[in-house]
């Protein structure tokens, strides 16, 4: 008998949204977890394909239907373009109602598709980290929609739409702005000035102010994190939980790892390190 089996699963949708085509990968991976699902008894979650033109327009949708469900607690997403196995389930619902029931958000170990490979796991950095799989669960501010489970509640806290992209303004851009809200909200003051930290911020913003055109753009899965994050909630990314994703070819967690290797090999041979 599985973890799975074991614990209490509420209901709950999973959901492949796309603005394309879905690949025969996924869904012969999509088929195989529903058989796998039934093997273990959940009988409870509903299957579904949802398209839109745009994929946040696809996801909001999604989001939709499951909050007219009012039985169902969880809303699992999974892009049109990964492959996974079919004990995928397994490791997902035990980390969101077992493992990790504090875990208001978890995902999977997703690489993106170019070079080096890195998983959508952001610790703390605001990047992108080489975070290898088969690691357990990590707590993280950001993570992709490749693969995502959120939990019922994350959606009625926030106000819809709960997906879309949105501009990427400067650090410095932004704390110019949040500076001058203090100001309006204070009676002219922004009390956060006294503090060092406010300081640091606003050295480490002015450092990197040419680093970024004002014109970027964050992703609706980002975005959604990062409102997520605002609201209280907690992220997980269950990095034994693992998707490849398709492009010309089956990209997997080796191909992450090789690609980091040669990586710190052609950093060690510039620096004049043999080995």
């Amino acid at each position: 008998m599985t973890e799975t089996q074991q614990i209490e699963i509420p209901r709950g949708h999973v959901v492949i949204t796309t603005y394309g085509p879905v690949t025969a990968e996924t869904m012969v991976s999509y088929g195989d977890m529903r058989v796998r699902a039934h093997s273990l008894g959940l009988n409870n979650v509903v299957w579904n394909v949802v398209h839109g033109h745009l994929v946040d327009k696809a996801r909001n949708e999604a989001v939709q239907q499951m909050l007219a469900d009012p039985q169902a607690k969880w809303l699992w997403f999974i892009d049109a373009d990964m492959s996974f196995k079919p004990d995928l389930i397994d490791k997902m619902l035990s980390t969101a109602f077992s493992m990790c029931p504090w875990a208001d958000i978890v995902g999977g170990w997703c690489p993106l598709r170019g070079e080096p490979y890195l998983p959508t796991i952001d610790t703390g950095t605001g990047t992108w980290e080489p975070i290898a799989p088969h690691d357990g669960p990590k707590e993280v501010i950001r993570t992709g929609a490749a693969c995502v489970l959120v939990k019922r509640h994350v959606y009625e806290k926030m106000q819809p739409p709960w997906y879309g992209v949105r501009p990427a303004p400067r650090p410095l851009d932004m704390l110019y702005e949040f500076d001058n809200y203090c100001n309006i909200k204070f009676d002219g003051k922004n009390p956060f000035l006294k503090y060092s930290e406010w300081n640091k911020l606003l050295q480490c913003a002015t450092d990197e102010g040419g680093q970024a055109n004002g014109y970027t753009t964050v992703g609706e899965d980002s975005s959604f994190c990062d409102r997520a994050k605002a609201l209280g909630f907690r992220i997980v990314v269950q990095t034994d939980a693992v998707c490849n994703h398709i492009d010309r070819r089956t990209i997997t967690p080796e191909d992450h790892l090789n690609a980091m290797k040669e990586r710190r090999k052609r950093i060690r041979a510039a620096a004049g390190i043999m080995e």
